[in-house]
């Protein structure tokens, strides 16, 4: 059987019906494409562009997701998936060029700034000011980044991965300084 005018409308087929998708189905659709980041041509969402946006300006992807719009409870976890991301990291990277340009300055010359106001933080014995300026440069030097190890399993991977999903992160963390000190990571 064949629904009249069927063929030329978008939708699912059942059998040899061509059934267009309701208004519900649509908009489902699309609110799985925003919560996962799909929109239609590839573009990035207008809440992955907020994320981008914020992100390119402060340099803290949980905040940024915050700003963007993101929960609260899941703003940490958002930010970690929308920076793996390979079209949102390229875009952060694009809109901070694009931010250094349009002010005209290099990351040399803030660090030139932050130790003039270190400096002037010395004069007037103000350690907390000089710490924090510390900060900012060791922040765009990249020293908080976190260390990345890439780590090799044996055995049966479904009962580590329980065995280390029960772990909590100090014990992951002595686990995995054990394993460097004995050649296995």
């Amino acid at each position: 059987m064949h629904v009249s005018g069927a063929a030329e409308a978008p939708g699912k087929f059942y059998g040899e019906m061509n059934i267009a998708a309701s208004p519900a189905e649509v908009s489902q659709e699309r609110v799985i494409a925003e919560q996962y980041g799909f929109d239609e041509g590839g573009r990035l969402t207008a809440r992955q562009e907020k994320f981008v946006e914020h992100c390119a300006l402060s340099g803290n992807a949980t905040e940024a997701a915050r700003l963007a719009g993101y929960a609260e409870k899941s703003a940490k976890v958002m930010a970690c998936r929308l920076t793996k991301d390979n079209r949102i990291a390229a875009r952060i990277a694009s809109r901070r060029a694009e931010n250094a340009a349009k002010f005209e300055i290099t990351k040399g010359e803030v660090i030139a700034g932050i130790l003039s106001a270190i400096e002037m933080a010395r004069e007037q014995q103000n350690p907390m000011a000089m710490i924090s300026g510390l900060v900012q440069i060791a922040k765009l030097c990249g020293f908080y980044e976190p260390e990345v190890r890439r780590i090799e399993l044996s055995g049966s991977a479904e009962r580590l991965q329980a065995k280390f999903a029960a772990m909590s992160d100090n014990e992951l963390l002595e686990l995995a300084a054990r394993s460097s000190h004995r050649g296995l990571i």
